[in-house]
Formats: structure tokens, sequence, C-alpha cells
């Protein structure tokens, strides 16, 4: 059995400040060549636990590798790619220009950054909008363009944070087909979204995570049944129905 391409053991960490621990003793493991979907409520440590895997966070105690690698270390920059709840791009810049731009920093020649932007162009569906400034767009093709930001690394593991949060549905339905596009060709997706139903239409694996730590982890086709999916009833079976800030 391969290693896992995240590997999380008894992480803990907790912001200045606050009273409690924003991760509270979390482990997860997420096998290579997989979708897996990341839910939990509003404060249950899922964009925590996305920066810290991604490098972006320190302070945490625990284990956290990627790629068999400390998380955050240098060699992972042209392996692993986030792509963030909210959009971070050039706003002045173009559609293009801004893939071509986030291309070039994973060291690419400059032919290859314009092939490589020219083919995420086209997949998500940013032809027409190629010479609008980002900070013109809608929604979803705004969303579109921060996943297109990630995608040209053509990296081994995404990390997609919110992906269709706020998007038209035919947003939704590009997103989900080109990040199950990138899992058929090998790349391993970790995807946080508040959408059950998108876990159990896109997703292999689920993990259920509150208050900081897992409190449930599966195959999502354990949780199908006659009726369709019980994803959504057992995660309000194990979180609760009380409404969070």
């Amino acid at each position: 059995m391969s290693e896992p391409v995240v590997e999380i053991k008894d992480l803990r960490f907790r912001y200045p400040g606050a009273n409690r621990d924003a991760l509270n003793g979390l482990s997860l493991s997420i096998a290579k060549g997989t979708m897996h979907g990341l839910i939990g409520p509003n404060g249950a440590g899922k964009t925590t636990l996305l920066t810290i895997i991604t490098g972006a966070r320190r302070g945490f105690t625990g284990r956290s590798t990627v790629l068999g690698l400390p998380s955050g270390d240098a060699s992972l920059h042209r392996r692993v790619s986030y792509a963030p709840q909210t959009p971070s791009v050039a706003p002045m810049l173009t559609v293009r220009e801004n893939l071509r731009l986030f291309a070039s920093f994973y060291g690419l020649r400059a032919s290859e950054c314009k092939a490589r932007a020219a083919n995420w162009e086209s997949k998500l569906g940013l032809t027409k909008a190629s010479r609008q400034q980002a900070r013109e767009l809608s929604g979803g093709t705004l969303k579109r363009l921060s996943l297109g930001a990630a995608l040209v690394a053509e990296p081994e593991l995404i990390i997609a944070d919110e992906a269709t949060a706020g998007v038209d549905p035919q947003s939704r339905e590009t997103i989900g087909d080109i990040l199950r596009e990138m899992r058929d060709r090998g790349c391993t997706v970790l995807y946080s979204t508040h959408y059950i139903a998108e876990v159990d239409k896109v997703c292999d694996e689920v993990t259920m995570i509150d208050a900081g730590a897992v409190v449930e982890s599966g195959a999502v086709a354990d949780y199908r049944c006659e009726s369709g999916s019980r994803i959504e009833d057992r995660f309000l079976e194990l979180t609760g129905r009380e409404l969070r800030e």
C-alpha cells in the first residue's frame, strides 16, 4: 500500500487570545488519486487545517506531512496548489494575464506559461472573459479563475476550499467536472465544502470534523442507501442541529 499523500496526526492549533483550540488532536489520512471531501459546521477548523497542510500556517503541534514531506517544505511548491475560499488573484490584470502570472510562479518557461494558461482558460470556460480584468468578473467566473490559478501548476495535490461557494449552477458543474478530471489523471484532491450534496456527487471519501477534531471518516459509497445518500443525516446526527456562528 502506497504512502498517503496527506497524513495528519494529533494536530493541535490555537489562535492567539482564543480560549479553545481551533484544532484539537485532529488526525487524517488521504490516499493518492482520491477526491476527499472535508465537511464541518462553521468554526469546525476546516480552513485552519487546509492552511496548515499548505504550509501557510505555523505554530501547531502534531504531525502534518504532504507527499512524505513536512507541510511547507520548499520542494512541495510545484507539487501542491491551493485554491482559497476567497479568490486571490491580481484584480487589475486580465484573466489571461493572471493565468500566465501564476504559471510563472512555478518556474515554467514563458512558452509553457502561455500554453498552460491557454489550456486552463479553455477548460474552465474563461476564453470569452480572457481580456477582462479580474475585478470586472462575476462571482462564478472569478471562482473559476481562482481555481485556474491553482491548476496551471498541474500539481500532485490540489486543495480547494469552498471552490463552488456562491457560484451559479453552471460554474459549479464545470468546477466539479474539472476536479474529477484531475482526480482521474492521478491528482489527489482535498475538497472542503458546505454543500454536502456535492460530496456525495464528486468525492470518493469524506471526513466530517467538528470542534477541531474528526468525528467520522469513510468511503462516500458506504453512506448510500435505497433512498439516496445518508451523508447529511449522519453529519447532523454527529454534529447536532444547533445553529453555529
